[in-house]
């Protein structure tokens, strides 16, 4: 929920930050994309540290820096204090969305690993959603502090909900603590005591076969197969404009011909809750078809929609601005 909330709440703050910052479009991709930078720097720490810290710790250390990367934003004097209070956001975000899934992943059962890991996309739509209904509560205002400040509330959440969660079994196994390890197994298989055990015996098979391979195993066939199908698949899932359209979506409409930011911001609004829909219906879809006539599905709904608005802007001229705004509205749902 937080990649997803700073995600829409930067959309609809954007406008703002620019007018008062007097920033270029470079001045406006850069405050955007800052996040990004610290996210990919996160996600490559985040790895280390759940081996050293623990899933929770670093969840909870993923949601304190984004507790401060949200209130320096909000009192940010100037375009590159933003910046780097953005970068720290990125920081958390990227941590979160590695060590999250694979926190929820070690400490569910078999039985419901997939459905609860799944969820995690889900609450990402709902963080835009929320975000895109505060980013309209203080569009008339203007007051693009508040947007950025709400930011905290999420983490709040986050970090008070997981002290009163356990470490992970599988962490505590690689670290000697057996017993713990159990007893959390236990909890969570309801107190069967035997289906804890199969869990913890069959911990204790995996982290000694694991432990044995290296980076360098990763570009050995038939592994570096699996690799460049998997990277690609992530890399064309973020290169094909998604998150361009999410982060800039009011900014787009805009540019269609809607004269305030308030219709703008609306419009983004129900782009949100689209995208909550669809994503619940993916979730009802995906073990009835499959992953692939999905994916398929997704990516050509992405080339016609975005191929739609680029031609609108591209071949409209203003005096049609009913038509590009139809189009785009249209195109960017479809996104």
């Amino acid at each position: 929920m937080l990649a997803g909330y700073d995600t829409g709440i930067i959309s609809g703050a954007l406008e703002f930050i620019a007018q008062i910052f007097h920033l270029t479009t470079v001045g406006r991709e850069t405050i955007v994309s800052m996040v990004l930078v610290g996210g990919v720097i996160g996600a490559l720490l985040s790895g280390l540290l759940a081996d050293r810290l623990g899933r929770k710790k670093t969840v909870l250390l993923a949601a304190l820096l984004y507790i401060f990367g949200s209130v320096g934003s909000a009192l940010a004097p100037g375009a590159a204090v933003l910046g780097v209070f953005r970068f720290i956001i990125g920081l958390a975000i990227g941590g979160a969305s590695t060590s999250a899934p694979l926190y929820i992943a070690e400490v569910s059962s078999a039985k419901i690993r997939g459905s609860l890991v799944t969820l995690f996309q889900l609450a990402m739509t709902i963080g835009i959603l929320a975000a895109y209904f505060v980013d309209s509560a203080f569009t008339s205002s203007g007051n693009w502090r508040m947007m950025l400040g709400s930011s905290a509330i999420p983490a709040v959440i986050l970090l008070v909900g997981m002290f009163g969660l356990p470490h992970s079994p599988r962490w505590l196994v690689q670290r000697g603590r057996t017993k713990e390890a159990k007893d959390i197994l236990i909890k969570i298989y309801n107190n069967d005591e035997n289906e804890a055990q199969k869990g913890l015996e069959e911990i204790k098979r995996v982290i000694p076969v694991e432990s044995r391979g290296n980076i360098s195993d990763l570009f050995k066939y038939p592994i570096s197969s699996a690799l460049i199908v998997a990277m690609g698949l992530f890399f064309i899932q973020q290169f094909i404009g998604i998150n361009t359209v999410i982060y800039y979506t009011p900014t787009i409409f805009k540019y269609a011909g809607m004269g305030t930011s308030k219709a703008a911001i609306w419009a983004t609004v129900s782009v949100g809750i689209v995208n909550v829909l669809a994503t619940f219906i993916a979730i009802w879809l995906i073990d009835k078809v499959g992953r692939k006539p999905l994916m398929y599905a997704g990516l050509i709904g992405m080339v016609l929609a975005l191929t739609g608005i680029g031609l609108a802007f591209l071949t409209l001229e203003n005096n049609h601005a009913s038509e590009i705004g139809s189009i785009t509205v249209i195109g960017v749902g479809f996104t």
